[in-house]
C-alpha cells in the first residue's frame, strides 16, 4: 500500500464488544476526513475472559472501512482455541484455567457449563459442540491470524519478542506467550520499535524500545481498550482509550 496517511493499533479485547465499537468510533472520527491509506493493525487476545466473544468477532469481521488495510495477528488465547478445536492434547484444561469458557458459552450457549463441569470425561464432546457452532468465517478468522507484522520502524506482535534472535526469526510460541524480563524490563534498542500487548498495565507503556497497548480491557480494577494513533505526515504518535462504564 502506497501513501499511508495514519496506522492505527488496538490492544487486547478478550470479548468486550462494546468497548471494541467505541474505539471503532473513535478511529473512523479520526481517518474520515484524511486522503490516503491507512492501517489498522489488532494485536490479538479477541476471545476469553470477557462474555461477549462472539459478538466480538462478529463486530471485527464486519468492520470494513474505507481505505483501510486490516491486520489481525494472533494472540496465546487464540492459539488456545485453535488448539482445542485441533485435538492437541491436554488443551482443553489450558484453555479452561485461561479464562476459556466464557468463549465457549459465548459460542455453545450455556448448557455446555454441564460438560465444562465433567470436563475430563467429555473432553471429545465438548470439542464437537465447539466445533458446530463455530461459524465457518469465525474459524477462518482464527486459522488466518498472522504471528507479527512490520511496518516502518514498528514490529507489531501479540506479546513480545526474544531480544537473542533477530526478528526475522522469532518463535512463534514467544510471540504470543512471553512475558521474560529479558524483553519486558530490557532498555536495550531493538531492530524496531516492538508494540504489543499481553501483559495488562494500567496504562498503556511508552517505552524507548517497546510499546505495550495491553490496559485490561476485561478487568473491572483497569477496564480501558487502548489504541495507538500514528499520524504518518507529521511523524507523530498518539494514544487514546476506551474505558468500561
Amino acid at each position: 500500500m502506497n501513501s499511508i496517511s495514519q496506522v492505527f493499533a488496538v490492544g487486547d479485547i478478550h470479548g468486550c464488544n462494546s468497548l471494541l465499537k467505541k474505539i471503532h468510533k473513535k478511529i473512523l472520527n479520526k481517518s474520515e476526513k484524511v486522503m490516503g491509506n491507512k492501517i489498522l493493525i489488532y494485536l490479538g487476545d479477541y476471545i476469553d475472559r470477557g462474555s461477549n466473544v462472539r459478538e466480538t468477532i462478529d463486530t471485527i469481521i464486519n468492520f470494513k472501512p474505507r481505505n483501510f488495510k486490516c491486520v489481525f495477528l494472533r494472540g496465546n488465547h487464540d492459539q488456545m482455541l485453535l488448539d482445542f478445536v485441533n485435538n492437541k492434547r491436554n488443551s482443553l484444561g489450558t484453555w479452561l484455567y485461561n479464562g476459556g469458557a466464557a468463549t465457549l458459552i459465548s459460542y455453545c450457549g450455556s448448557t455446555i457449563t454441564n460438560k465444562l463441569n465433567n470436563s475430563s470425561s467429555r473432553e471429545q464432546l465438548i470439542r464437537e459442540t465447539l466445533v458446530k457452532s463455530l461459524p465457518s468465517d469465525h474459524l477462518k478468522f482464527f486459522n488466518d491470524l498472522q504471528f507479527s507484522y512490520t511496518w516502518k520502524d514498528y514490529f507489531f506482535v501479540h506479546a513480545g519478542i526474544n531480544p537473542n534472535r533477530p526478528l526475522n526469526n522469532q518463535r512463534k510460541i514467544d510471540m504470543i506467550w512471553t512475558r521474560a524480563p529479558e524483553f519486558l524490563a530490557s532498555d536495550q534498542h531493538f531492530e524496531k520499535i516492538i508494540v504489543h500487548g499481553h501483559t495488562p498495565n494500567e496504562i498503556v507503556e511508552e517505552k524507548s524500545n517497546r510499546i505495550n497497548l495491553d490496559t485490561g480491557a476485561v478487568y473491572p480494577e483497569l477496564g480501558k481498550l487502548s489504541c495507538m494513533f500514528i499520524n504518518t505526515k507529521e511523524n507523530r504518535r498518539e494514544f487514546f482509550s476506551i474505558k468500561g462504564s
